[in-house]
């Protein structure tokens, strides 16, 4: 192999990479747009099922102190039972 065909070799290696670079840049672009898209409806739900669930979770905490405030009760009596 000659000097000057192991140059062409070079530069046409290098284009090829350069095309192939720009060409992955450029489809990497194109799916950040089209994700970014979709990112913002996921976000955007996510807010809303957040916002949908405060008087869930208003409701369960509500739930869980009448719960603890009966356990308390019951342990009160069974340690009175406990007393006689």
């Amino acid at each position: 192999m000659t000097e000057e065909s192991f140059m062409i070799v070079i530069v046409v290696t290098s284009l090829i990479w350069t095309v192939a670079l720009i060409a992955f840049l450029v489809a990497s672009f194109i799916l950040y747009r089209r994700l970014s898209g979709i990112r913002a409806s996921i976000m955007k739900a996510v807010a809303e099922s957040k916002e949908a669930a405060k008087p869930i979770m208003q409701i369960a905490a509500m739930i869980e102190v009448v719960k603890s405030g009966i356990d308390l009760v019951g342990r009160f009596f069974e340690v009175r039972k406990g007393e006689r």
